[in-house]
């Protein structure tokens, strides 16, 4: 019922500020998701974002509650707070989505 996962992701971009630069950019994520009930899985993701832009790196820990209100329905509640560089950790959002399949 408990899944752990995590990965990493390191990018070398060509000139994205519109300089001659090229830039490195790295993100990892590490997260856990238990399947409470088949109907409820609740799940935490930490993320971490680093360019060689100057200023450019955030941590993020986001909190997921995932609800499957009915067959083919689901509803998930995700709160996130982040700490971008030169700022304290804060809480930022709540996003309420709806999966429908059909």
């Amino acid at each position: 019922n408990l899944t752990v996962f995590g990965g990493g992701v390191a990018e070398h971009h060509d000139r994205p500020t519109g300089t001659s630069a090229n830039v490195w950019a790295e993100r990892y994520f590490a997260g856990a998701r238990y399947v409470a009930f088949p109907w409820l899985v609740p799940s935490v993701i930490f993320d971490y974002f680093n360019s060689e832009l100057r200023g450019d790196f955030t941590y993020q820990v986001r909190l997921r509650l995932e609800v499957l209100a009915r067959a083919n329905i689901k509803i998930r509640l995700d709160a996130v707070a982040n700490r971008p560089v030169g700022e304290t950790f804060d809480f930022r959002r709540v996003e309420v989505l709806f999966d429908v399949a059909l």
